[in-house]
C-alpha cells in the first residue's frame, strides 16, 4: 500500500487516481467492483464458478452451434466435471425461473435423461429447448405447454412421441433431426394445424402419417436422411407449402397429388430411386418452382421442358442416365445447371454448349471433362473451341483427361475447373 501511494502519488488511494493509465489503481478497482458483484448471485454458486469456467465456457460455444454433430469435449476439459454436476441443478433452477418472466426455456446440451418436472408448470411457455441431450422418451405431460409455439428436440434418442404432442395446438416450429424415431404419430400431427415447420431429417421413419395433410399451414417440411419408400397422398393439401426437402431416402415413387403443392419454390430429391415416370404426372404443376433438385437418381430422360418451369433458376441432374441434350434455350431465366456423371453424347453436349450462349441469365453450366473430349471427337476440336469460347461465362469443367493429353481446349480465364454441383442437408 505504501508504495502504491508513492509511487503513483494516490494521495487519496486508489479510487481517486485520476489517470487512466494507472494499472495499479484500475486493477485495485475492478476487484473491489467483483467483490461487490459477488452478493448478487447464489453463495452456493460462486463457489464453483471459477473452477467450472472453462467447461461453462465450451458448454455454451456448443449451444450456439447449429446443425453440426456433437464432438468430443477437448482435453482437460472433460464433458462435465464433477463440480459442473454440482452446479447443474442450480444452473436448471436460474433457467426455469428466468423463463417465468421471458417464456422461453433454452435446456440445450444439459446432458438430461429426462425433463425437469418443474417445466411443465411453465403453462405460459412460448419457446423450449430440449436439443443435444440423452432424452429417450417424453412424457403425456407435455401437452400442458399449450402456448408453446417453438420446440426443439434435436439430438436426442427419442424412438417415438407422445399422442398428447397434438395439444400443442399453438405450436409453429418442431424440429426432431438426429433422433432414432420410425415413426411420427398420427393423431399428434392432425392436431399441429398452426405448424409451419417441421424438420424430421436424419431419423429411421419408412413412412409419413396421412395426417401431415391436417398441416394446412405447413411451409417447410424437411425430411432427408431418413427410410421413405413413398409419400401419403394427402399431401397434395399442404398448398402453402414452399420448401419440401427429401433428399436421401428409398423414394421410387410420388403420389399424383404433390400437383397440389401450387406454393412450392423449392423441390429436393436428390439421392433417390426416382426414374422419372412419376415426375411428369405433377411437375408441370409446380409453376412456381425456383430450385429443383433431381441429382443422383435414375432419370434416363427430363420428365417435363424446361419450359414447363416458367420461373426456374437452379437445376441439378448430376448423376443420372440423361443421354439426350436439354432444350436450355427455350428457358431464358435459368441460371445454373449441373449436369456432371451423365453418358451425353458428343452431339448432345455440343448442342448444350450451342444453347448456353444464347441464355444470358445463365452463370453456371457443369459438365465433364469427357463430355467436352466426345464433343471434339464429334465436331471437331476447332468447332467446339468456338463453342466453348462463347459459353465460357457459365462453364464450369469437373474431371480430368485420363493418359495422354493431345487435346488442347482454350478457356476464358474466369472458367472456374471446379465442379457447380451443390446439393441441401436438411436438406
Amino acid at each position: 500500500k505504501t508504495m502504491l501511494l508513492s509511487k503513483h502519488k494516490c494521495l487519496n488511494g486508489p479510487a481517486a487516481c485520476p489517470s487512466i493509465s494507472c494499472q495499479a489503481c484500475s486493477s485495485t478497482v475492478a476487484r473491489r467492483r467483483r467483490a461487490s458483484a459477488a452478493p448478487f448471485l447464489p453463495s452456493e454458486l460462486c463457489v464453483h464458478l471459477k473452477a467450472n469456467q472453462r467447461g461453462f465456457a465450451y458448454n455454451t460455444a456448443r449451444s450456439h452451434t447449429r446443425n453440426k454433430p456433437a464432438r468430443a469435449a477437448p482435453h482437460g476439459r472433460s464433458a462435465v466435471t464433477e463440480e459442473a454436476e454440482e452446479v447443474l441443478p442450480l444452473m436448471l433452477k436460474v433457467k426455469i425461473g428466468l423463463a417465468q418472466s421471458t417464456n422461453k426455456l433454452d435446456l440445450t446440451d444439459c446432458r438430461l435423461h429426462s425433463v425437469p418436472p418443474q417445466v411443465f408448470e411453465l403453462t405460459n411457455l412460448e419457446e423450449l429447448s430440449l436439443a443435444g441431450n440423452c432424452l429417450d422418451t417424453l412424457p403425456p405431460q407435455l401437452g400442458q405447454l399449450r402456448n408453446l409455439k417453438r420446440l426443439g428436440l434435436a439430438g436426442n434418442r427419442l424412438r417415438e412421441l407422445p399422442d398428447a404432442m397434438g395439444q400443442l395446438e399453438q405450436l409453429e416450429g418442431l424440429w426432431l433431426h438426429g433422433n432414432l424415431l420410425k415413426e411420427l404419430p398420427a393423431p399428434a400431427l392432425a392436431g399441429l394445424t398452426r405448424l409451419t415447420t417441421l424438420v424430421v431429417s436424419g431419423n429411421q421413419l419408412t413412412s409419413l402419417p396421412d395426417t401431415l395433410g391436417s398441416c394446412t399451414s405447413l411451409q417447410e417440411l424437411t425430411a432427408a436422411g431418413n427410410l421413405l419408400g413413398s409419400l401419403p397422398p394427402s399431401i397434395g393439401n399442404l398448398q402453402g407449402l414452399r420448401r419440401l426437402v427429401l433428399n436421401g431416402n428409398r423414394l421410387e415413387q410420388l403420389p399424383a397429388g404433390m400437383a397440389g403443392l401450387s406454393s412450392l419454390k423449392e423441390l429436393w430429391l436428390q439421392g433417390n430411386a426416382l426414374d422419372g415416370s412419376c415426375l411428369a404426372m405433377w411437375l408441370p404443376h409446380l409453376r412456381a418452382l425456383e430450385q429443383l433438385s433431381l441429382a443422383d437418381n435414375q432419370l434416363a430422360q427430363l420428365p417435363v421442358p424446361l419450359s414447363k418451369l416458367p420461373v426456374l433458376t437452379k437445376l441439378w441432374l448430376y448423376g443420372n442416365s440423361l443421354r439426350d441434350p436439354l432444350d436450355m434455350d427455350a428457358h431464358p431465366k435459368l441460371e445454373s445447371c449441373w449436369l456432371e456423371g451423365n453418358p451425353f453424347t458428343g452431339a448432345a453436349t455440343a448442342q448444350m454448349l450451342g444453347d448456353a450462349s444464347h441464355v444470358p441469365s445463365l452463370r453456371h453450366l457443369g459438365l465433364d471433362l469427357a463430355h467436352l473430349i466426345q464433343a471434339a471427337d464429334t465436331i471437331g476440336l476447332e468447332a467446339l473451341d468456338a463453342l466453348v469460347a462463347g459459353a465460357a461465362r457459365c462453364l464450369k469443367v469437373a474431371g480430368s483427361f485420363a493418359g495422354d493429353t493431345n487435346h488442347t481446349l482454350s478457356f476464358d480465364d474466369s472458367v472456374d475447373s471446379s465442379s457447380g454441383s451443390s446439393s441441401d442437408g436438411s436438406a
